[in-house]
């Protein structure tokens, strides 16, 4: 599994899009390319620094084979946002 990408933007929820990342790999049965674009596709209840295990179903009808990509997990981060006004 390869993920390709940089995430522009998410919200956490029961649907979780991540805009920008690329999930690919290739069915370790009949070779096909595997990609899955988390724009259109999402994590369903990802919980931030827990590990989510991903499963892929190959796209060739003539093999539909299903196999574990792996696992992963989303990080967040917390950045300091210099003040524009005063008091803020």
């Amino acid at each position: 599994m390869v993920i390709e990408g940089e995430c522009k933007g998410a919200e956490l929820d029961k649907r979780t899009y991540l805009p920008g990342i690329t999930i690919k790999s290739k069915c370790p049965k009949c070779g096909e390319p595997y990609e899955k674009d988390m724009s259109d596709d999402y994590l369903s209840y990802p919980r931030v620094g827990k590990p989510y295990e991903l499963t892929a179903y190959c796209r060739n009808d003539d093999c539909g084979h299903e196999w574990p990509l792996g696992s992963v997990v989303v990080n967040l981060t917390l950045t300091v946002v210099e003040a524009t006004a005063p008091g803020a």
